[in-house]
């Protein structure tokens, strides 16, 4: 089953999904003044508060050999050792990030039932989501149920490259 949903202004998702993508600019310069700084040549990072992780580039597996974990995930993201000198020195930068990660529909008092997936963006201000689940149950503050063809419809505009 798949139910779409506008997300309610005022709501708690509503507040930290705004907080967050405004947050994106900020903390990109954080890393991208850390980055330079080190002579970090990726652009695809993860960051954490306590430790941060890169998609290395062939220079930066060279140059931080002996300071990135060896285990890597199947998008090729390798964190620094914990101990390293770049994850101490981002440690101290880290405290300036802010909302790091986007919120997730599935913490907002919802009831979901089996194997469940969710999406969150915003169009022309208005913030949109989409659950697929067995059974799903929504709390009626955070979210107003629209059809599937309106929900659709916005999807096809941003593809088709008419959104904002």
């Amino acid at each position: 089953m798949e139910k779409f949903y506008t997300v309610n202004e005022g709501s708690a998702l509503y507040e930290d999904y705004w907080d967050w993508k405004n947050s994106i600019e900020p903390n990109r310069k954080i890393v991208d003044d850390f980055f330079k700084e080190f002579g970090i040549e990726s652009t695809l990072f993860c960051p954490f508060s306590m430790v941060i992780g890169i998609v290395p580039t062939e220079n930066d597996k060279v140059k931080f050999a002996k300071q990135l974990c060896s285990k890597e995930t199947n998008e090729g993201l390798r964190f620094f050792k914990k101990n390293s000198l770049i994850n101490k020195e981002w440690v101290k930068r880290a405290v300036g990030l802010k909302n790091v990660s986007k919120p997730s529909p599935a913490w907002y008092n919802n009831y979901m039932m089996g194997h469940s997936s969710s999406r969150l963006f915003d169009y022309k201000g208005i913030l949109y989501c989409s659950f697929s689940a067995d059974q799903i149950e929504m709390n009626s503050d955070t979210f107003t149920e629209i059809k599937g063809s309106e929900f659709y419809k916005v999807m096809e505009e941003i593809e088709n490259g008419k959104s904002d």
